[in-house]
């Protein structure tokens, strides 16, 4: 579907011979439709170097995983959503016209018991940090083991996706290479020691993108928005999966929740088992602060409005500063 017809959709179209009347929310693959009662995830005609949905049956194909994959932790994936037009009219649900695309229908929730918005409130407590991490080690438990080999070569270049911030007037390019040097130097002398982690069945298909904006806050924690596109981003380390949610509590300065969270979830399973494992997890939380802060790099660089970059430009000064952060604190525990 375009943007205009999406945009139809939302407005004009029906669901269940209802009007949809849905608020409509833009990401950077997909769109959502906010209606009353349920949220209606369209994915957008794209190929891009980690994900193909191109064609529509690539897109049903996806559709169809995104419900299978998040459904092992949450009852909100209603199911697949087929979107019909016929005589200038646009229908989910009904079988009328011709077959345009496939949504997937969710329950919708409040949004403002995301637990991202809850922290930036100061509403968020170590109960409810502890409920969050309980939730995430019964899943990981019973998630798949995976047993791939580790690619040294595609590990150093995740963290030097970095390098597309050059040039940015905020970093020196002098900076952005010496940190995916240093990254690269960290990897190769850990890389058997993170290849044994993978032997003791530590890499687990989890979700790959669990930050506290994919986190509901209901009477218990709801977890949603796993990655479906790319198995390699959602198969990996529970540690690298843990140190998103914990990197963001300490991007805000709540390393007491961050020490909370990691505690509660390491009493259902000890993840660090010595000094190498802590470096380890320190180096994981740099490097989802290194992918915070490139996001924020680049839409600073595509928008027009200077207010609106200068938020941008400060988010990536935050997270490059934690990036600074957790480099020094790894090349003190190793001093130690």
């Amino acid at each position: 579907m375009s943007e205009d017809q999406i945009l139809l959709l939302s407005k004009e179209g029906k669901f269940h011979g209802k009007p949809l009347e849905g608020e409509l929310v833009e990401t950077h693959i997909s769109w959502v439709i906010l209606s009353d009662g349920y949220a209606f995830k369209i994915k957008k005609p794209l190929k891009l170097s980690f994900l193909d949905y191109s064609s529509l049956d690539k897109r049903k194909e996806n559709a169809q995983k995104e419900i299978k994959l998040n459904s092992r932790y949450s009852d909100i994936y209603l199911g697949l959503c087929p979107v019909y037009f016929d005589n200038g009219k646009w229908f989910l649900g009904e079988e009328k016209g011709l077959l345009v695309d496939y949504a997937v229908k969710m329950i919708r929730l409040d949004e403002s018991r995301k637990m991202d918005c809850l922290l930036m409130k100061e509403d968020l407590n170590a109960g409810q940090i502890m409920q969050l991490a309980d939730r995430i080690a019964q899943f990981h438990q019973t998630a798949q083991i995976i047993k791939r080999p580790f690619d040294l070569e595609k590990a150093m270049g995740t963290f030097d996706d970095i390098e597309e911030l050059i040039p940015n007037t905020m970093i020196s390019e002098k900076e952005i290479y010496d940190f995916s040097n240093w990254s690269g130097h960290f990897l190769r002398q850990h890389s058997r020691h993170i290849q044994g982690r993978i032997k003791d069945g530590f890499y687990r298909d989890v979700h790959g993108d669990l930050h506290l904006g994919n986190v509901f806050l209901e009477h218990e924690p709801i977890i949603f928005d796993c990655i479906e596109y790319n198995d390699v981003f959602r198969q990996i380390d529970v540690l690298y999966e843990i140190a998103f949610v914990c990197m963001d509590l300490e991007a805000v300065g709540r390393e007491d929740l961050s020490d909370c969270f990691l505690d509660a979830y390491s009493r259902h399973t000890p993840v660090i088992r010595g000094v190498n494992d802590h470096l380890l997890f320190v180096y994981y939380k740099c490097l989802r602060a290194n992918i915070r802060a490139k996001i924020h790099g680049l839409r600073a660089k595509q928008l027009i409005s200077r207010s609106s970059c200068l938020v941008e430009e400060g988010l990536l000064l935050r997270y490059w500063n934690l990036m600074r952060h957790y480099r020094a604190q790894i090349s003190s525990d190793i001093g130690d």
